[in-house]
């Protein structure tokens, strides 16, 4: 599980030298460890490390027109069933894509990451759009642009398609900034091998809006406050979800420190749960979330994130006891 990511990294900054004008290449290397205590029906705690190397070409054909893909390799060591250690591996090659631009807007054909950026992810960022992504300045006075996506989403339990769209405004003051969206999502033509029970519905129609107002922007400090809800118009209850939080600092330069707190209440059928979250379902979640960054350098970033979920029950049902998840990790960046 170690070979290969000094495999890749060697390839990388061997490129890195050689590359012109018209070539890039960008890449990272993640190495996590995650801990899982107080599980339920008296579960043994359990204690996962992986490794992950990503790289990314682009390579620009000319000012409207670049090519990029992705190879990723990814281990880690889980105790399975019996608690022995297991070794999983994983060389996959995807993000494959052509992006067209210029001064009216881009469109990207192929496999995308999940264009719409929300807290509350409806998609995992892990998880890729096979498709066509829009984006479209709408007022540039105002920093109004209008999001569009269509395409088919496929992971190891959910199969599905989807279409959506998202208007996003950001606004700058003296002394602090706003952004705010309004999206909506469709998906359907589910697959019926679901694992997740939510999944096996028709159609999932989800709106979503979100707000933040940021202070201190260029200070070693500054502080946002940010929120989201979603509501699923195919359900008739269980259909909604909200989040609030704080972030303070800027990991962005060296020896730059950042941190957030947020609760999130997610319900069981706001959200596609085979969709939200690549490790573990993310529905059916009541969860404080606290999280920390800590630059080195340039390159190099510590984080840790430390989590409290608990499932939502309902009235007349036994209580669950809350979760504790636990997450440290390093994140070299080229």
């Amino acid at each position: 599980m170690r070979i290969m990511p000094l495999l890749l990294a060697g390839v990388a900054f061997a490129f890195n030298n050689l590359h012109g004008e018209d070539f890039e290449l960008k890449g990272d290397i993640r190495a996590r460890n995650q801990t899982l205590l107080n599980r339920y029906n008296g579960a043994p705690d359990m204690t996962t490390f992986q490794m992950r190397m990503r790289l990314a070409p682009f390579i620009k054909i000319n000012d409207n027109v670049t090519l990029s893909g992705r190879a990723c390799y990814e281990g880690s060591t889980t105790p399975n069933i019996d608690s022995r250690l297991k070794d999983n591996q994983e060389l996959s090659f995807d993000r494959v894509n052509i992006l067209l631009k210029n001064n009216s807007g881009s469109l990207t054909l192929g496999e995308t990451d999940n264009p719409f950026a929300l807290n509350i992810p409806q998609i995992d960022k892990d998880i890729p759009i096979l498709g066509a992504f829009g984006q479209l300045p709408i007022n540039k006075s105002l920093k109004m642009d209008f999001l569009f996506d269509a395409g088919r989403l496929i992971t190891q339990d959910t199969k599905t398609k989807s279409t959506g769209l998202q208007i996003n405004l950001q606004e700058q003051y003296e002394k602090f900034s706003f952004s705010g969206n309004v999206g909506f999502q469709h998906f359907y033509d589910f697959d019926n091998n679901f694992r997740y029970s939510n999944s096996k519905h028709a159609q999932f129609d989800i709106l979503s809006s979100g707000f933040s107002l940021s202070t201190g922007n260029g200070k070693r400090f500054p502080v946002k406050i940010f929120g989201e809800f979603l509501y699923n118009f195919s359900m008739p209850e269980q259909n909604k979800a909200f989040m609030a939080g704080i972030n303070v600092g800027d990991s962005s330069k060296p020896r730059g420190l950042f941190a957030s707190f947020n609760y999130r209440w997610i319900e069981r059928d706001s959200l596609v749960a085979g969709l939200s979250a690549r490790d573990s379902p993310l529905s059916n979640m009541d969860n404080f979330i606290f999280s920390a960054e800590y630059r080195l350098n340039k390159n190099l970033l510590a984080y840790a994130i430390n989590g409290n979920p608990k499932h939502i029950v309902k009235t007349g049902l036994k209580d669950t006891q809350r979760l504790k998840y636990i997450e440290t990790g390093l994140r070299i960046n080229f």
